[in-house]
C-alpha cells in the first residue's frame, strides 16, 4: 500500500507472492509470458481490469491489500455475480469501518481459471467515484501478477 500505481505505473513489474518479491521486469523476461493476460486500463492513477462473467463483465481494481474479493453494490447497477449471503459483518478500509455482507460467490471467472464457492464481501455503495469499478480483486490469490500499463494488460499466474 505504501508504493502504489503513482510510482509503479510507468514500469513493467511483477508482484511475486510465492517468492515474496516486487520485481521490475525488462524486455524478454520469461515471467512476462506466463499466466492469463487480461486488459488493464489506468484512469487518474486507478487501475481496472475487465473480467467477463456469464451475467456480464465485472470491472475490478487489482488490489494487493484486499483480504478477499470485494464486490460493490450500487443502486441501479446489477451485480454480475451469483452470490449466497452468509452473514453480516464489518470491514476496515482506509476511510474507517463499514458494514458489509459476507457472501459465497458461487462462480467467478478470472481468465481461464474459475473460482467456485469462494468467500467474498459485498459492500454497499462505495461512493460516486466510478474509477473504483465493481470491486476489488485480491492479488494474493495468484502466484504472480505482472502489470504492464503502457501495453494495457495485467498477467495473472495461478498458484500451483
Amino acid at each position: 500500500g505504501l508504493i502504489g500505481q503513482d510510482v509503479l505505473q510507468p514500469h513493467v513489474y511483477t508482484l511475486d507472492y510465492e517468492a515474496g518479491q516486487l520485481r521490475c521486469n525488462t524486455a524478454g523476461d520469461p515471467v512476462l509470458a506466463r499466466g492469463a493476460r487480461q486488459p488493464l486500463s489506468v484512469t487518474n492513477g486507478v487501475a481496472l481490469i475487465s473480467l467477463p462473467q456469464p451475467r456480464g463483465p465485472l470491472h475490478l481494481v487489482p488490489d494487493s491489500g484486499a483480504d478477499c474479493l470485494v464486490l460493490f453494490t450500487r443502486p441501479g447497477h446489477p451485480l454480475h455475480a451469483l452470490v449466497t449471503p452468509l452473514d453480516l459483518g464489518r470491514s476496515r478500509t482506509v476511510n474507517g469501518q463499514r458494514a458489509t455482507r459476507r457472501v459465497l460467490i458461487q462462480s467467478f471467472q478470472i481468465g481461464p481459471a474459475r473460482l467456485d464457492d469462494h468467500e467474498g464481501v459485498l459492500m454497499d455503495d462505495p461512493g460516486p467515484d466510478p474509477r473504483m469499478g465493481d470491486g476489488l480483486l485480491p492479488l494474493h490469490l495468484f502466484a504472480r501478477v505482472t502489470f504492464d500499463a503502457a501495453a494495457g494488460y495485467l498477467t495473472m499466474e495461478a498458484r500451483r
